[in-house]
């Protein structure tokens, strides 16, 4: 065996200080990223003229070190502990080969939640997160008038950065309540960087005129073809027909926060618990961000979704531990790190509970909504199950096919959850999720078919 090596999984802000981390104390790293370019969502460069002439400098940095293996468009399928470390199943130019190293770093970030309203599979309805990649990877906006609405602070730099590239944005629609935020907020007053980001978002939408409607909620889209507006109603009094207002609009970016992706760590048999606030499961680490599997870390969103700032902190801790669990010594001082982990942590408890799901969003749910978008599953399909027994989300799954297309249920899983326990009158965790599949991202069977003699990767540690 020569030098050994830490396989990072994932190059946002988790990978990327992880995979420093590690390689400044003398190991080998593979950083392995499904994206064209490394920064995941937040560090991703933006194709919009003068909007990305510095490059942040953990890139540069990561770019420059020659330690760090970069590997683009290349996704890990699948990953197990053998008796030679942790194998990692891996695809790239459509070819799936394996690659073998001495310890792993799980940081591949999170999905968006979308909670389903009737008219949310029209054209023109999608994520503030694929609004935002739109924009930075492609120069393209969403539309020209634009509703950005869901809950939580992400909404506020997606709002921006559209009113910044050309956009109209008609309206800015937070479910929670002004008073909830202001109230719930306030802690947040010590934190600097985060009063002055917002501030910043802040007065962006207040040049262009943005309103921004507190304790509301898209709860239906309307179109033809394509979308044409949104309806508008309060979250603290749904279903009154006079508190409903219509926005003309050609798209609409609605989000309900994040879903962290904990496909590769159940693969690996990590132990999970839930979250506090929002009820999905999250990878259970210690405070190395060791999981429960000898070998195998997990930084960013996978360990309790917290934004940028906690990805970073638990990424520097989590690179360091996997390069001093195969040896590595020196520069273990991370007080700087730790103190700035339970900061962080500390701001995203209260932004968690200022910025709740809505109540009851599920009992408003209509008959016709579809739930599942890959299989067009209704709700009314899924109500009917539900109301004969079937009260597990993959009993729920094997009825009418909720979860089984492409996308796996990583668009619907949590929504469909979170009906059905609302519907059978259970908590979400006896519920049960539509995870556990044997693969991260789909493969194809004639994939697995040239994998008979898999041959190992030249990385090999």
């Amino acid at each position: 065996m020569t030098d050994p090596v830490v396989a990072v999984v994932g190059a946002g802000p988790a990978g990327l200080a992880a995979s420093l981390a590690a390689a400044e104390r003398g190991v080998r790293v593979v950083l392995l990223d499904s994206a064209a370019a490394p920064g995941g969502q937040i560090l991703r460069q933006s194709a919009i003229a003068g909007h990305s002439a510095h490059r942040p400098a953990i890139l540069r940095r990561v770019a420059a070190h020659p330690r760090i293996t970069l590997r683009s468009r290349t996704e890990v399928v699948h990953a197990r502990v053998s008796a030679s470390g942790v194998d990692l199943l891996v695809r790239a130019e459509e070819q799936l080969r394996t690659l073998t190293v001495g310890a792993v770093v799980l940081a591949p970030g999170a999905s968006e939640l979308a909670l389903p309203f009737p008219g949310w599979d029209l054209p023109g309805v999608l994520t503030p997160g694929a609004a935002q990649a739109m924009l930075k990877a492609h120069a393209v906006r969403a539309g020209s008038r634009v509703v950005v609405a869901g809950t939580g602070p992400f909404l506020w730099p997606v709002a921006a950065a559209l009113v910044t590239a050309g956009a109209q944005v008609v309206a800015l629609v937070e479910a929670a309540s002004f008073p909830t935020v202001a109230r719930r907020a306030g802690p947040l007053v010590t934190h600097g960087h985060v009063v002055a980001q917002t501030a910043r978002y802040a007065a962006i939408l207040a040049r262009a005129g943005v309103p921004v409607l507190f304790g509301r909620a898209v709860v239906r889209a309307e179109g033809g073809d394509r979308l044409g507006r949104v309806v508008v109603g309060r979250t603290d009094q749904p279903g009154s027909a006079p508190q409903h207002a219509a926005i003309e609009a050609d798209a609409a970016c609605v989000g309900w926060g994040f879903v962290p992706s904990i496909e590769l760590a159940r693969s690996l048999g990590c132990a999970e618990r839930s979250d506090l606030t929002r009820s999905y499961a999250v990878v259970h680490v210690d405070e190395d961000q060791a999981t429960s599997v000898a070998s195998v870390f997990a930084a960013g969103e996978i360990t309790g979704v917290g934004g940028a700032a906690l990805a970073a902190a638990e990424g520097e801790i989590a690179g360091t531990a996997a390069a001093r669990s195969l040896g590595a010594s020196g520069g273990m001082a991370l007080r700087r790190a730790r103190r700035a982990r339970r900061r962080a942590r500390r701001a995203a408890s209260v932004l968690d509970r200022a910025f709740p799901l809505p109540a009851q969003w599920a009992d408003r749910l209509e008959s016709e909504t579809v739930m599942c978008r890959c299989e067009e599953v209704t709700w009314g399909e899924i109500a009917a199950v539900v109301d004969d027994g079937v009260v597990t989300a993959r009993a729920v799954k094997g009825q009418v096919r909720c979860g089984m297309g492409w996308c796996q249920g990583r668009i619907c899983g949590v929504a469909v959850q979170q009906a059905i326990a609302a519907r059978a009158g259970r908590p979400t965790a006896e519920v049960g999720d539509l995870g556990g599949r044997p693969f991260a991202v789909p493969v194809r069977a004639g994939e697995l078919a040239d994998l008979a003699e898999p041959a190992r990767d030249e990385t090999r540690a």
